[in-house]
């Protein structure tokens, strides 16, 4: 996972592959610093069709042609429709309110991110950037660290530890030993419909891409 952390792209190892070359217990990770109520975790396990349900209502109310209210204002129409439908299947999948209400900013930003990415590309007459890059640009603007925990080893300085958020939730470490700093991802406390989110937004990129086609806008290559 790739994440820009302190204005630098940082790579974060599986934190499996850190636990291994450390030496350290299966019990380190993001759940040693802090703590969760797994009574109150949503899950997408038994959710596949409430999921595809929200697809398909999404991608139909894609516009494809050009809406009167213009297609930036277009966007936050669709934020409606996906906070509503995600809103009607929640007895599936069980996020609390506010993570409803995260997931639904989230899905807005990232559409009007990319049509504005659409629109610059047409005035500029230049190809459009991936929906990957504009993606991962829209979630390093969501990534916080937090203040410093520590991990104490026998025989050893404590360890200074720094939790990674980004808009699905806490994603991973930043463990500063007496002499490096490693970026470890910890999908432990994951939120559940992440990357339903993503590859949603990804179909609806393509949905946009093909409704302004006849604009002149293509993929980058």
């Amino acid at each position: 996972m790739m994440l820009v952390i302190d204005g630098q792209p940082r790579e974060l190892m599986p934190i499996k592959a850190f636990r291994a070359g450390a030496g350290l217990p299966s019990e380190f990770g993001i759940s040693l610093f802090i703590t969760r109520n797994y009574t109150d975790s949503g899950t997408i396990q038994h959710a596949g069709a409430e999921l595809q349900k929200i697809r398909k209502t999404i991608l139909e109310a894609v516009p494809r042609q050009q809406p009167t209210e213009g297609w930036l204002a277009s966007t936050l129409k669709l934020q409606l429709v996906f906070q509503k439908s995600l809103g009607l299947v929640n007895d599936s999948i069980g996020l609390s309110r506010s993570e409803i209400d995260f997931a639904a900013m989230g899905f807005g930003e990232v559409c009007q991110a990319f049509i504005f990415a659409l629109l610059q590309a047409q005035m500029d007459k230049q190809p459009l950037p991936p929906f990957q890059e504009v993606y991962q640009r829209w979630l390093n603007t969501t990534v916080a660290v937090s203040k410093a925990s520590y991990f104490h080893r026998p025989q050893e300085q404590p360890w200074s530890i720094q939790l990674v958020r980004t808009a699905y939730g806490c994603c991973g470490l930043i463990v500063h030993t007496a002499s490096e700093t490693h970026y470890v991802h910890d999908v432990e406390y994951s939120c559940p419909v992440e990357s339903f989110m993503k590859s949603l937004l990804s179909d609806v990129a393509a949905c946009f891409v093909v409704a302004m086609q006849p604009r002149g806008i293509a993929f980058a290559s």
